[in-house]
């Protein structure tokens, strides 16, 4: 599971849901989309979790890429 996420709260959500389960490889990553979406690494990744602030027209400009 890959978590793009720049929300540090939400981060540690993620954390305490997921990070316990020993079935589940949690890849956190730092950022928004509009910064990591070029070179964010899916490769093996089952379930990717985008964080993403639909208000900011560049987040959505990232995601249709």
């Amino acid at each position: 599971m890959v978590v793009l996420t720049a929300d540090a709260e939400f981060e540690q959500s993620v954390r305490a849901t997921f990070g316990a389960s020993g079935a589940i490889d949690l890849e956190m990553v730092p950022g928004r989309l509009t910064e990591q979406g070029d070179t964010l690494e899916l490769g093996g990744a089952t379930v990717v979790v985008v964080d993403l602030d639909a208000k900011l027209a560049e987040e959505m400009q990232a995601l249709r890429r």
